[in-house]
């Protein structure tokens, strides 16, 4: 028999009111602690919206968090602000001065642990501390050696453009979807440089790659590069298909088991007194420090190395160089005209381009310059964190924050350029136009301090080189009948509907 409870039911109720409350008030309590009561005394963190309670800013999430919201706020809340999105707290800074000093600190070196690709991919972009210092280090130094931004490197882009220029040639004027030839192109440089060869275009493995690297892409340009998830949400998603976590992890295993592939093959053949390309020289690095449990090199980080190029220096390049050819396309009497006639007078009409003909090409590299600021491919960089408790100006920033750089704001910012919205290639040249002027230093696409993009080289090379090219057999015009949007709007996108053919027509 069960035993009887005494008392009124409204008591019983009562008791179970009071312990639900207790329950609550002590969650609520810890919950407070866990944000704000760690933090010293008299000290204040940076303004910025209120969001609920336990839950933040629920109106911000990893599909639509970007830069204009951020810029939106910087306007409400000035240029350092914070927000939360339960328990991640996230400071944006919106200027040159506080991205310039506070990117350089010790503080924010490490690389936040709400990326995207934490726990996903091991390389230079989620490492920090000492294997990446070392990983950086040697990954810079086998990229000079191989000829980054050499002639070697040069050779290996000029091959790949002339199977490009040769397939917009058999387009015969007809509109072509650029991106769709842009991204196997860009990606073959790549992998010249990692794996020692290039595919033609009928390679089976060459296709397979091309399609690893456009489902990643897509899904990376799908929202943030901040994962907003609490981890045991993330945990769960990972394994629940069709939820964006799922996907990145299944692109990234799938282009790791390529990349694994290519190692296994570099393995049997690989001479120890020679380097082949970047798969050798860390195979190698890692031989070197097999006796050392302590080593930075590991073949779990040639994968992650190797993903990090792909990502650095097929995605965005390619995403740059669509830009200057839809850009073309939209102004062909001025732009595109003035880089022609550079083109003409420095190159001709039958020897290709090379990157030493850039000191002789004032305006096309000024604009280059100018796409990186007007249409920055990365605007809020990749995320930081804090690797303790800090200090922005007097603001307190907690340790484990992530810290996002608006790199896009500096490169609008009125203060810092005249008709910031314009695409104006003459403000990098000099008055009499017998040169550039000084690379100003708010000139920040590839970020700042020590874990800027280390691939702003081959980047700015490979832009060249497609563009001097492209512009050099062909005028780049819209698809016939129609008219290209507002490409000074920062909300457009190279993935809008207008922006996916051009037609190449022969000069």
């Amino acid at each position: 028999m069960c035993p009887r409870i005494t008392g009124s039911t409204a008591e019983y109720t009562a008791l179970l009111y009071a312990t639900g409350v207790t329950a609550l008030a002590s969650f609520l309590l810890l919950f407070w602690y866990q944000h704000e009561g760690g933090r010293p005394s008299k000290v204040k963190l940076p303004p910025g919206p209120r969001g609920l309670p336990l839950l933040g800013n629920v109106t911000v999430s990893s599909y639509d968090f970007h830069y204009r919201k951020c810029t939106e706020w910087a306007q409400k809340y000035g240029p350092i602000f914070r927000f939360c999105i339960g328990k991640v707290n996230v400071v944006v800074l919106n200027d040159f001065a506080s991205i310039k000093k506070y990117l350089s600190m010790e503080a924010t070196l490490i690389r936040s642990q709400r990326s995207i690709f934490e726990g996903v991919t091991m390389g230079m972009t989620t490492l920090s501390g000492p294997a990446w210092v070392e990983n950086r280090r040697f990954c810079l130094r086998v990229l000079k050696d191989l000829g980054f931004g050499k002639k070697s490197m040069e050779e290996h882009i000029k091959e790949e453009l002339r199977y490009l220029i040769a397939r917009l040639v058999d387009a015969k004027g007809s509109p072509v979807p650029i991106r769709e030839h842009l991204i196997p192109s860009t990606s073959n440089v790549i992998t010249a440089l990692l794996f020692g060869t290039t595919y033609s275009f009928d390679d089976p493995k060459r296709k397979y790659l091309d399609k690893l690297l456009a489902r990643l892409f897509k899904i990376i340009m799908s929202g943030s590069a901040v994962d907003f998830q609490p981890y045991w949400l993330r945990k769960i998603a990972d394994r629940i298909p069709y939820t964006r976590s799922y996907a990145l992890r299944k692109a990234s295993l799938d282009l790791h088991a390529f990349i694994r592939e290519r190692v296994k093959e570099h393995q049997e053949t690989i001479d120890p007194n020679f380097h082949r390309d970047f798969i050798d020289g860390y195979l190698n690095k890692v031989t070197e420090h097999q006796d050392n449990p302590n080593s930075h090199f590991r073949e779990a980080y040639i994968l992650g190395n190797a993903i990090d190029f792909f990502v650095a220096g097929t995605g965005t390049v390619a995403a740059s160089i669509q830009w200057h050819l839809f850009n073309c396309a939209k102004n062909p009497d001025t732009v595109q005209a003035v880089i022609q006639r550079e083109i003409d007078g420095v190159i001709g009409r039958e020897r290709e381009p090379a990157w030493e003909d850039r000191s002789q090409m004032h305006f096309t590299m000024a604009c280059i310059w100018e796409m990186l600021r007007w249409r920055t491919v990365v605007p809020l960089g990749l995320p930081r964190g804090t690797r303790e408790d800090t200090f922005f100006d007097d603001y307190f920033i907690p340790k484990d924050t992530v810290v996002l750089a608006n790199l896009l704001a500096v490169h609008r910012d009125p203060e810092l350029w005249e008709r910031p919205d314009e695409f104006d290639p003459t403000r990098f040249l000099k008055k009499d136009g017998t040169g550039l002027v000084k690379k100003p230093e708010h000139l920040i696409a590839f970020s700042v301090g020590k874990r800027m993009c280390p691939a702003e080289a081959l980047t700015t090379v490979e832009i060249f080189l497609y563009l001097t090219t492209f512009l050099q057999k062909f005028r780049v015009l819209p698809a016939e009948g129609q008219q290209l949007p507002n490409l000074s709007s920062p909300a457009l996108t190279v993935a809008h509907p207008s922006l996916q053919r051009l037609r190449f027509l022969p000069r």
